[in-house]
């Protein structure tokens, strides 16, 4: 069993995926943003990186994503036996049974981590809707959106400047947070 997550600096996170029928990925992502109040916010020349992890017998594996010295990986997701990720404003994507083999496909521009560092650990979210199997939906920056599973087509679905977090109910509604107020987005049914 593989674990598949990030790393950046070499510094290990909390991902694990569970064997069994939802081989879910949990946990945090990391970036090449020191810890809060750390003077410089960013190491010089760091980026974030993807690696998988072998608890059999202790093996870490590093894998370079498609993209020019990404500050951080915002968001994972197990999607259809796939692990989905963004860094910065670009989607990559990758099978777990090749994992040297990434695709990438920029979506939105980088965030401005220099202006606002706190979006190095809280900026994407990307997330599945029972009710809605044929897309991925996420966040990035200001951005809620979907996305084609089978073409990785892009709709941009809600522009919120400011917004934060991404989640959704059993239903497929999605919520986000705006100032101190929780909203919902109706994900239309099939």
């Amino acid at each position: 069993m593989r674990i598949i997550t990030t790393l950046a600096r070499q510094a290990p996170t909390m991902h694990d995926r569970h064997a069994g029928q939802s081989q879910r990925v949990r946990g945090c992502s990391p970036s090449s943003r020191g810890a809060l109040g750390v003077d410089p916010v960013y190491a010089p020349g760091a980026s974030a990186v993807l690696f998988s992890f072998d608890p059999d017998d202790g093996a870490v594996r590093t894998y370079q994503l498609p993209l020019t010295a990404p500050k951080a990986v915002t968001a994972l997701a197990a999607v259809d036996g796939e692990l989905w990720g963004l860094a910065g404003g670009s989607l990559f994507t990758l099978d777990p049974a090749q994992p040297e083999t990434i695709t990438a496909k920029r979506l939105f521009p980088d965030p401005d981590y220099a202006a606002k560092p706190s979006l190095a650990w809280r900026d994407g979210v990307l997330l599945t809707v029972a009710q809605d199997p044929d897309h991925v939906y996420g966040t990035s920056g200001d951005q809620i959106f979907k996305i084609e599973k089978s073409t990785k087509a892009l709709t941009v679905l809600l522009t919120v400047p400011e917004m934060e977090g991404l989640t959704a109910d059993g239903f497929g509604n999605l919520y986000y947070k705006y100032n101190e107020r929780l909203f919902r987005l109706a994900v239309p049914r099939l």
